[in-house]
């Protein structure tokens, strides 16, 4: 366990990013918002899972639905199935095209295989293509050659009943390194409005192991997968074509998954190198809505390569096809049930150093073609400015997109069912269009960064994001149709790409060594979103509207004597007006002590300030939850 002295500021600027350019970078010259959420923040935060971990990165809206889904994005635009947040685990994408977003109650892996978390607010677009719109978080694990040994991981809590994680480490010969490695969980049920048991609880088992080679001085290879298996209860409010036409069930989630992925990367010289990856996923979730299936095969290449002392060019392409099931009932269902979708791309970025070790001039586009919008185009420039070693200034213009879901394309979600004339059930649904295109932005962003002393950093950013071709649902002629039975009207409303939007913001986050053992790390985050959407049900403006416009935090990190480390955050979220969650204030704590070189047990509590209070309101029609307080303990022991 090391201390605040082990870890200067000079160290934390110079950490090395790889997502912004897909090439390392000193954090301190990165033309990005870009924040690192590293190995030590993650552990003396407390996070019981990688959701968690990320309201550790300022300017991020991180809401918890219920004890596993959670509602993630950057710079507007919250929802259940945040669709403009690219989240990658080591360069494999978990975003789905089946819904758009990310199931976060399936993306678990234990906590001390984490290196960092690269979180990016803007468009990555130009380098890591679709989706990539308001940012992008990238989960970075560690080799194998760092994971030798054992380890063991138990806790326990009014959260979490139980959790176990276990780790093993060995060698490959004389150029190999493997570790596997198993965790399992049981989530104690949610509490709903008014102290009641909203649904029951959820367990889940992963297993999986990692292989690192060193095949020679020029030559590297990974190996690495993952099994899980996941449930947990689910209580539904849904329609239906008899009276009283709504049903409260309680049902089950059941969701399997797994994924390989092998990467190769050679080393040609100082200023080149290239590197294949391929991977495969798949998961599948049997709810009570609905039960689907998604299988995605993965190719990337790339190649980085120095030309002359002022350009540094990354260049590269890729190939995947997903094929996608879906099959649903009366309350949602999608038409065709069966889709297979393909994309191929192609990207170059340029460093070009206009001044060399003071302005850079960073270019490039991304050329995308896929099943559903055709032809693809997502350009950026990027401007780096850096006077001296303390200053870094930065500026950006980019372009991204955000493609339809196979959900958008053919859905059919009944919202409502009322008696109307002539005893037929009318029936109110949201459908799909086969025709819609892909939601664009163009970014404006600007920043600032300056280690002021030996003691304090300072980050700052703004931005200014323009959306056109954003998703609504507009009415159209009411049909008669007969199936299912019995028959009944429907009162469609068509989605099509009917709103515009702008968003505008700052983001400010310091860090301050107040003594060497003390560090505070304060940030603020403030967002203004405006919409247009002429003769549209207001709805729309409120579905895309679920994002505070003031959030901020205080974190801090004691090291006390006797081993003793006292960490605290306090978190402070504005208001979501659109889905009626009030602001709220969220005080966590942690106590942790170290045994030596093997061994730590900590104490910690979390949502101290309130017994109870609401996150986030899911969009799908599921029961409505409140995150209430946690105490836990926790026994790490390495051998």
């Amino acid at each position: 366990m090391r201390d605040l002295t082990s870890v200067s500021l000079e160290d934390l600027m110079k950490l090395e990013v790889t997502s912004v350019a897909k090439k390392e970078q000193k954090l301190s010259q990165v033309p990005a918002a870009v924040h690192v959420i590293t190995e030590e923040d993650i552990r003396r935060s407390g996070a019981q899972n990688l959701a968690e971990a990320l309201r550790l990165a300022p300017g991020l809206h991180v809401a918890r639905l219920d004890k596993d889904e959670w509602a993630i994005s950057a710079r507007g635009f919250n929802d259940q199935f945040s669709n403009k947040m690219l989240v990658l685990i080591d360069g494999r994408s978990v975003y789905t095209g089946l819904f758009s977003g990310v199931f976060w109650n399936v993306q678990d892996t234990n906590l001390r295989d984490v290196a960092r978390i690269e979180v990016i607010r803007g468009p990555g677009a130009t380098m890591w293509g679709a989706n990539a719109v308001n940012g992008v978080i990238n989960i970075i694990t560690k080799s194998a050659a760092e994971t030798q040994g054992g380890l063991l991981v138990a806790s326990t809590g009014q959260d979490n009943r139980g959790y176990a994680a276990t780790r093993w480490g060995g060698t490959l010969g004389r150029k190999g390194h493997y570790r596997v490695f198993g965790q399992s969980f049981r989530r104690s049920p949610d509490q709903g409005p008014e102290n009641r048991l909203a649904t029951v609880g959820a367990d889940m088992m992963r297993g999986g192991f990692r292989a690192d080679w060193n095949l020679s001085s020029r030559d590297s290879a990974t190996l690495q997968g993952d099994l899980y298996r996941y449930g947990s209860g689910e209580e539904t409010s849904v329609a239906t074509l008899q009276a009283p036409y709504h049903s409260d069930a309680a049902g089950r989630l059941h969701s399997t998954g797994g994924n390989l992925l092998a990467r190769w990367k050679r080393r040609y010289s100082e200023t080149s190198e290239v590197a294949f990856q391929v991977y495969f996923d798949r998961t599948a979730r049997d709810g009570s809505l609905y039960q689907a299936a998604e299988n995605t095969l993965d190719f990337d290449f790339q190649h980085h390569l120095a030309l002359g002392r002022r350009n540094d060019l990354v260049w590269g392409g890729g190939y995947r096809n997903i094929h996608d099931r879906v099959d649903g009932g009366f309350p949602v269902s999608v038409q065709p049930s069966r889709r297979n979708s393909q994309w191929t791309s192609a990207f170059v970025q340029d460093e070009i150093k206009l001044i060399p070790e003071r302005l850079s001039l960073i270019a490039g586009t991304k050329l995308e073609h896929n099943s559903f919008t055709g032809f693809e185009v997502e350009p950026g420039a990027r401007f780096l400015w850096t006077p001296n070693s303390r200053d870094t200034y930065w500026a950006s213009v980019s372009r991204a997109v955000r493609t339809p879901s196979i959900g958008e394309l053919g859905v059919r979600l009944n919202q409502a069912v009322f008696p109307g004339a002539g005893g037929l059930p009318n029936v109110v649904s949201i459908l799909g269009n086969p025709s819609l295109r892909s939601e664009t932005v163009t970014a404006w962003e600007a920043g600032y960064r300056r280690q002021i002393s030996g003691r304090l950093s300072l980050d700052l950013a703004a931005f200014h994001n323009d959306y056109r071709h954003l998703l609504a649902g507009q009415g159209s002629t009411p049909f008669l149709a007969s199936t299912p039975e019995p028959a009944h009207v429907v009162a469609p409303l068509v989605l099509g790409n009917h709103m515009s939007g702008e968003t505008s913001g700052t983001e400010a986050a310091a860090t301050w060594n107040v003594t060497a053992k003390w560090r505070l790390m304060p940030s603020y985050s403030w967002v203004r979103m405006a919409f247009n959407a002429q003769n549209l049900d207001p709805v729309w403006i409120h579905a895309n509207s679920k994002y505070p416009r003031h959030q901020g935090q205080v974190r801090s990190y004691l090291d006390l004597p006797g081993r003793l480390q006292l960490d605290t955050a306090v978190f402070a979220v504005g208001a979501l007006p659109a889905i009626g969650v009030p602001g709220y204030l969220r005080v966590d704590a942690r106590l942790g002590r170290s045994f030596g070189e093997n061994g730590e047990f900590s104490v910690g509590a979390q949502n101290l300030a309130r017994g109870s209070h609401p996150e986030f309101y899911p969009t799908l029609p599921y029961a409505r939850s409140e995150v209430s307080r946690n105490v836990y303990v926790k026994l790490t022991w390495w051998f």
